[in-house]
């Protein structure tokens, strides 16, 4: 008698949690600190109120860096992109997965992607979502399922 397997709902692998990891990790890749780096010195003093948002609270927003942890699952979530074989559509997912760490909304929207690869915006939606598709044909399951379960 030949065994059937069940397999759990929960490991199931649907477009929009490839684009969540990937939206994660783009969330986190933006909330990495960057050191200002100056070439050269000026000697125009900085202004108290330069780096206050609008509210003038006197709090700077800032999202809190990620752990080492969170860095090496970012690493191994973005790697996913290089399943992808169009490099017009992994250009597309690159630029979409990038979300603001404070706002939550997507940096680059459908007009501007598609306006800088001279495309269409129903032509570069049908390029990401072909290319979401191929992450989860070539990518390893258990992989993306641990991915899942992390963040």
């Amino acid at each position: 008698m030949n065994k059937v397997k069940v397999e759990n709902p929960s490991d199931s692998i649907s477009p929009k949690d490839v684009e969540l990891l990937l939206q994660w990790a783009g969330s986190k890749l933006l909330s990495l600190p960057n050191p200002k780096k100056r070439s050269y010195s000026y000697s125009w003093p900085d202004y108290r109120y330069d780096n206050i948002p609008n509210n003038f609270s006197g709090l700077s927003l800032r999202t809190p860096t990620p752990t080492s942890y969170e860095i090496d699952l970012l690493d191994s979530i973005l790697d996913l992109i290089h399943y992808v074989p169009n490099p017009i559509s992994r250009k597309i997912i690159q630029s979409r997965s990038l979300i603001s760490p404070i706002t939550q909304k997507h940096i680059f929207l459908w007009s501007q992607i598609s306006r800088l690869l001279s495309l269409s915006p129903t032509t570069t939606k049908r390029y990401y979502s072909s290319g979401i598709v191929q992450i989860i044909k070539f990518a390893d399951k258990e992989k993306i399922i641990y991915f899942k379960s992390q963040i």
